[in-house]
């Protein structure tokens, strides 16, 4: 269950990468040099997305969970930061 979790908080930041370079190619904002630099880092989220599963799949659940929490755990806990910004009243 928290791997299918951390899997799928993975899968939409996979999914805002992509929109975010897809976004740069529609707008011409990214010049021909680096577009080989870049289609490598868009090669990162397939990684952090398939060999977790793989791992898996082979009986290492607990290895492929930590590996899910490298890219999971900056994006939980910006999430909890604007969280508490939206609790927090603002008075003087």
């Amino acid at each position: 269950m928290i791997f299918w979790m951390l899997w799928g908080l993975d899968l939409l930041i996979a999914l805002v990468w992509v929109w975010i370079f897809l976004m740069g190619l529609a707008r011409a904002s990214i010049s021909p040099f680096h577009v080989r630099r870049l289609m490598n880092m868009l090669g990162w989220p397939v990684i952090f997305l398939a060999i977790p599963v793989g791992l898996r799949h082979l009986g290492h659940g607990l290895i492929a969970a930590c590996i899910l929490l490298i890219p999971a755990a900056p994006a939980l806990l910006c999430g909890l930061f604007f969280l508490i910004l939206l609790k927090t009243k603002y008075t003087r």
